[in-house]
């Protein structure tokens, strides 16, 4: 089975994804987005180097968008919205 595309994400929502910093293997990360417009998300989760491409789930598992950057260890963290 494909992962299916959700609805697109909006500011406040909860989302989640599984990660893989550091070559470890699937770290749960949750947290929430702070901004989300057409094309984009910045979330306010852990991403660390490793994590890009994971997929970004909302509630009910579907797809919301895919993490792409961060901006610092403590700062911003982006992803794409679908």
């Amino acid at each position: 089975h494909f992962a299916k595309r959700g609805p697109r994400a909006v500011q406040g929502q909860t989302v989640r994804f599984f990660g893989n910093p550091g070559g470890n293997a699937d770290v749960f990360r949750k947290g929430y987005v702070v901004r989300a417009w057409t094309d984009g998300l910045v979330l306010d989760m852990p991403v660390c180097r490793g994590d890009s491409g994971a997929g970004i789930l909302d509630d009910q598992g579907r797809v919301v968008g895919v993490v792409s950057a961060m901006t610092s260890e403590a700062g911003c963290h982006f992803g794409i919205s679908l």
